[in-house]
């Protein structure tokens, strides 16, 4: 549907990138490269408004994902993540996640401190009924 993106433009001021669903179904059906799986390509020159070649630089399955270093010559790297491919459902989909920028660990913050003793005394023997 129209609020479903097929391809995504990732823009560099140069030669583009695309990124898009290789769903083999319909039309697709026989496609026996990248079958049901993300695809990353990039064009020679241009913004894939008018004809360029284009060269597929990755196919991604799902918890799969691809680093592309000094992203439109920045120090920091672009990260293509497929999160999902889901073709059990109509229409299938693909979720993406694309991250730019310093990128840290997942690293959990850290619990509060322990109290110093313990805040409620224990019982000295069993109570007769379970409560």
């Amino acid at each position: 549907p129209s609020n479903h993106p097929i391809v995504l433009e990732l823009e560099t001021g140069g030669a583009n990138w695309f990124i898009g669903f290789n769903r083999a179904t319909g039309i697709n059906a026989d496609v026996h490269e990248a079958e049901n799986e993300v695809t990353i390509y990039k064009v020679q020159s241009g913004d894939g408004t008018g004809y360029s070649t284009s060269s597929l630089k990755v196919a991604l399955g799902s918890g799969r994902s691809v680093s592309i270093n000094k992203w439109r010559n920045s120090l920091w790297k672009l990260v293509i993540n497929v999160r999902e491919i889901n073709t059990t459902v109509s229409p299938a989909y693909a979720t993406v996640e694309i991250t730019f920028g310093p990128q840290s660990a997942n690293t959990p913050q850290p619990t509060a401190r322990p109290s110093v003793r313990p805040t409620i005394r224990p019982t000295i023997r069993p109570t007769a009924q379970p409560t």
